[in-house]
């Protein structure tokens, strides 16, 4: 018997986390077989919390479509510590100016504020380069599939 946690983890994995086509599927009791299922989450290499989960952290159970499913590694309980989250967004192609002064702000910030961002070459990821070498902590939200982060020039960031 499978379980609704173990059905949003496989429809987010079949539907690349589009959260229209997951809830459709939820919403008109796609089909789906059991092994297929089991198959699919065996090969998962994060850690996993579900929108049915307890400690699915209220961060995101309070945006108009909260992810059904949250893939990660590290210290997920960073993102619930409200009032030291900080977003970092900012331009890919962006001058040495507007990197030298987001390393300045981040060793500034240090471990005063967590930092989220998507990770991107370029602002946010001197943001997060510069926090981590002052001895802050990041949070990136990815919009690829947890162990193939995108780009690929940030996979070192990524690791660490």
């Amino acid at each position: 018997m499978l379980t609704g946690r173990e059905i949003l983890i496989y429809l987010c994995i079949k539907y690349k986390g589009d959260w229209r086509r997951i809830y459709k599927a939820v919403h008109t009791r796609e089909r789906y077989s059991s092994n297929e299922i089991k198959e699919t989450i065996s090969k998962i290499g994060s850690k996993i919390i579900t929108l049915l989960d307890d400690d699915y952290p209220d961060f995101f159970k309070k945006s108009y479509c909260p992810p059904f499913v949250l893939f990660y590694h590290g210290d997920i309980s960073l993102i619930s510590d409200y009032d030291k989250l900080l977003g970092v967004a900012g331009s890919r192609i962006c001058s040495d100016d507007g990197i030298e002064m987001t390393r300045r702000l981040m060793e500034e910030i240090g471990n005063e504020f967590i930092i989220l961002s998507g990770l991107s070459i370029g602002i946010e990821a001197t943001a997060h380069k510069s926090l981590m070498n002052a001895g802050g902590k990041c949070v990136a939200v990815l919009d690829s599939e947890i162990n193939y982060p995108y780009p690929d020039e940030n996979t070192y960031l990524y690791e660490e």
